[in-house]
């Protein structure tokens, strides 16, 4: 949330003079540090057409149907490739992140999960400017301090 007018958006970078960019109504604000005030989860209010046309059809539910969430933590995500080396780990994350939304895109959810961790936040950082190339994602919100991103996807 923006302190001074109390907008609420999400953070989209850091601008080349230190200051931050906040996603806030489709635009882009530059502003200090001092400004913003980090809001817990269940403060934030999502827009109506975050909700519209998001249910998913009855007839879609099967057995087969993926889980809403995915843990990209490597001893959860394939213990057997944690002795792999960083680079390898992380382009294999990155790649299972990518397939879990392009899935639950035609599951037709309407978000999913996806646990990245806190870390130094490279993975996270990456994952945000990978989803937002993606055509079926709507919408991305960090959760848990940054150790989860929630994504909202493009349901039609």
């Amino acid at each position: 949330m923006l302190k001074k007018s109390g907008r609420k958006g999400i953070v989209n970078g850091l601008a080349s003079d230190g200051k931050i960019i906040v996603l806030v109504d489709g635009r882009k604000v530059i502003t200090s540090k001092g400004n913003i005030q980090l809001m817990e989860e269940d403060s934030f209010t999502f827009p109506d057409w975050v909700f519209e046309n998001n249910k998913p059809v009855a007839s879609e539910v099967s057995k087969n149907r993926i889980p809403d969430t995915i843990d990209l933590h490597i001893e959860v995500l394939a213990p057997s490739r944690i002795n792999d080396p960083p680079g390898s780990i992380f382009d294999f994350q990155v790649r299972k992140a990518l397939e879990f939304v392009q899935e639950a895109y035609s599951y037709k959810y309407p978000s999913v999960k996806v646990i990245c961790g806190k870390g130094q936040g490279v993975l996270r950082l990456y994952l945000i400017e990978a989803f937002r190339g993606e055509e079926c994602v709507k919408l991305i919100s960090e959760q848990h301090d940054g150790g989860a991103l929630q994504v909202w996807l493009n349901i039609k």
